[in-house]
């Protein structure tokens, strides 16, 4: 006579496999969606960030400041943003 054999059966196995497939697809658009918050909030905070700087230099400076959008300082504050009163770009 054979001792008791312990472990998982193959439908065990792919039951499991099944339930956690199932999981995984109900969990993914909840998760396509914090991820698309998150980098909102990221947004959020660079915005915040470049505010806090350009008010801090204004104090510094003693002058007024234009926040430009853009990544370049020569091409960010051209066509409606042209106007010279203490432009920088931050």
């Amino acid at each position: 006579m054979r001792g008791m054999l312990s472990g998982i059966t193959l439908l065990e196995l792919l039951i499991a496999l099944a339930i956690s497939a199932a999981l995984l697809t109900l969990s993914a658009p909840s998760f396509t969606d914090k991820v698309s918050e998150w980098r909102s909030r990221a947004q959020a905070m660079r915005l915040l960030s470049a505010i806090n700087l350009a008010r801090s230099r204004a104090v510094r400076l003693d002058k007024e400041i234009t926040l430009c959008p853009g990544e370049s300082p020569v091409s960010a504050c051209s066509g409606p943003y042209s106007h010279e009163i203490g432009r920088a770009h931050v």
